[in-house]
């Protein structure tokens, strides 16, 4: 449950990513002798950033296909491929000598990913506390890639495509290449592919860097407490931001209310990074309190906070000294941070 926690859409892992050792399979396999020319790439991307970047590209290409010898050709079921602007079969045969004009379209999602550098023994306390948006040196940025193999065989001669991108951030490359393709893969036993060949390279997202890190919202509630039997306690709402500094230091703003008076708070604490996923990241600190409505006059306190963070979840304790009424107050808050 801990690993699912700490793992949203972010597609974290706690090692660094696989070596990749496989190629996509070609959108149009051709075996045998033939001659791609006046090869023409179009791809357009939709880029959006979240908690990732991800983009949604759209693959057009064309290309003239002339049978050198007679072909045997398979169609990818991922794309919408047309021979001489007419629907064609999964496996078809193109005599020798014929030219064929092919049109494929296909689209390509891009993805950044994120891998926690010692995870997952020792969690940063930004990991802990904001895993959605905390910006940590302990969460390494990876760009996302995705590439797409257009047309390919053994024997077939690629011309160098144009290229006409527009990728919103994303970069993309075409271009005619050769390469090795895996046995499980390999087309009457030749080791040599040659392949018109499009990537796309997302960048991610900044590895932090400096003694400043962005962190993200928190949501807590709870109730507050005078420290005198005749007083009830009160239900407290909060809303807030935190930033880092230098990884472990938290610098956390917040606006509260017991639904009687408004306060603003903010604090500086310090915290220890979480141990082995079971044991807790703990945190101290101190901090100042503005106070307005209500039965008094605005007045202030000084904060002392003690707490703890299991993943998003955590629990603050807060004393505020009341120099004004020469009283305690005591808030015990559950708290969530994205």
């Amino acid at each position: 449950m801990a690993l699912v926690l700490l793992a949203p859409s972010t597609a974290w892992s706690y090692a660094p990513a696989p070596v990749r050792d496989d190629t996509p399979r070609p959108l149009v396999e051709v075996r045998g002798a033939a001659t791609v020319r006046d090869a023409r790439v179009s791809v357009r991307c939709a880029t959006q950033t979240f908690v990732t970047r991800e983009s949604h590209c759209t693959l057009r290409a064309t290309f003239e296909l002339v049978a050198d010898d007679e072909l045997a050709v398979t169609v990818s079921p991922i794309a919408t491929t047309r021979f001489d602007d007419a629907p064609t079969a999964r496996e078809s045969t193109l005599a020798a000598g014929s030219h064929t004009r092919v049109s494929v379209e296909t689209g390509v999602d891009v993805t950044t990913h994120a891998r926690l550098r010692n995870g997952p023994w020792i969690l940063p306390p930004m990991v802990v506390r904001h895993p959605l948006f905390g910006d940590s040196e302990g969460l390494v940025q990876e760009d996302g890639t995705n590439e797409r193999i257009v047309v390919g065989g053994p024997a077939v001669t690629v011309t160098e495509p144009v290229l006409d991108a527009q990728g919103d951030g994303v970069r993309i490359t075409a271009r005619a290449t050769e390469g090795t393709r895996p046995a499980h893969l390999t087309v009457d036993h030749a080791s040599i592919e040659r392949r018109l060949h499009v990537a796309m390279v997302l960048p991610a997202r900044h590895t932090a860097l400096g003694p400043m890190r962005l962190g993200g919202p928190v949501l807590a509630g709870g109730a507050r407490f005078r420290w005198d039997p005749s007083e009830h306690a009160r239900a407290t709402l909060r809303v807030g931001y935190e930033v880092s500094l230098w990884e472990y230091g938290f610098l956390h703003t917040a606006v509260e209310t017991d639904f009687e008076s408004l306060f603003e708070s903010l604090t500086l604490d310090i915290a220890s990074p979480n141990v082995l996923l079971i044991i807790p990241s703990f945190r101290a600190g101190a901090g100042m309190v503005f106070r307005q409505l209500g039965h008094r006059d605005p007045d202030l306190a000084v904060r002392l906070r003690a707490g703890a963070n299991l993943f998003p979840g955590g629990l603050d304790v807060d004393a505020d000294w009341w120099p004004s009424i020469n009283a305690w107050t005591l808030s015990l808050t559950g708290r969530i941070g994205l």
